[in-house]
């Protein structure tokens, strides 16, 4: 079973239907031709799964989704930029 992390698009690469996403493993660049609809990609929410972004949401679904995925994880969310806290941030933790 996959599980996919939100990520934010961070940019759009002109002509061409795919962006950069930034989220908890960095960044990538990935196509966003299943949900180009015209409307503005950049700064939104999205779900990456080889290598297409499947769906977007809003910022508020985004946050609670990584939460409970750093929680399980035994990280702390920084508020600022969505990302897991580095472990010597948050106490603990046995990330490998």
């Amino acid at each position: 079973m996959c599980i996919a992390l939100p990520v934010k698009i961070v940019a759009i690469l002109a002509e061409t239907d795919s962006v950069v996403v930034e989220g908890p493993a960095g960044r990538e660049e990935v196509s966003a031709a299943l949900v180009a609809d015209g409307s503005e990609l950049l700064g939104r929410w999205a779900v990456v799964h080889a290598g297409f972004v499947l769906s977007l949401m809003d910022e508020a679904e985004a946050r609670s989704r990584l939460s409970i995925f750093a929680a399980m994880d035994g990280f702390a969310v920084d508020d600022a930029d969505l990302r897991p806290a580095p472990e010597h941030e948050t106490g603990g933790g046995n990330h490998v």
